[in-house]
């Protein structure tokens, strides 16, 4: 029995959105579109925010200790089409998705609503441009993603922060007999 040399489709999609949160979003910088290995760039008008750290397994607030930092997190996997797929299509591939939560933390409270639009903005934007989340290479891990709701909040703890959780549709595909094949 030999081990697979990739990752799961969906191991391959979180190590994706970490790296494209703490590499690619970045206060000042432009708007660019990875793919390949290659950069389109989009708008020079780029982000407000550079995140320090993006974790999975999420950490609690207290154990952050830079900030702008996200939690990753991901809901159920659902298959789109398990109803057409049979035995005999072992080559099929399943069309699946999932929600990805993204839990935007700051120490900045100044202006919690403003802080909170930023960081809603830079991922709105980044998820957009980038819609197929490409990995450090600029390979596609999904075929589709998209934003579909946010909620605000923040704490008066003795160390008070503010946060937005961000949720994004993300849609991906993988062969029936190879999980760690996309398309």
């Amino acid at each position: 029995m030999t081990v697979p040399t990739n990752y799961p489709v969906l191991s391959r999609i979180r190590q994706a959105v970490i790296y494209g949160i703490e590499n690619r979003i970045t206060e000042g910088g432009n708007a660019i579109r990875y793919r390949d290995g290659n950069e389109d760039i989009v708008s020079t008008e780029g982000y407000f925010t550079t995140f320090k750290h993006a974790y999975d397994p999420p950490k609690n607030i207290d154990q952050i200790n830079e900030f702008p930092s996200c939690n990753v997190l991901t809901d159920n996997d659902f298959s789109n089409n398990f109803e057409d797929l049979t035995i005999g299509q072992n080559q099929g591939k399943a069309h699946n998705n999932f929600s990805l939560l993204l839990s935007c933390i700051s120490s900045d409270i100044n202006d919690p609503a403003l802080v909170q639009d930023k960081m809603l903005h830079d991922i709105q934007k980044y998820f957009g441009i980038n819609y197929y989340i490409p990995d450090q290479t600029g390979a596609q891990t999904c075929f589709d993603c998209n934003y579909e709701s946010s909620t605000r909040w923040s704490t008066e703890d003795n160390e008070p922060r503010t946060g937005i959780d961000i949720i994004i549709k993300v849609r991906y595909r993988y062969r029936l007999t190879d999980p760690t094949l996309g398309g």
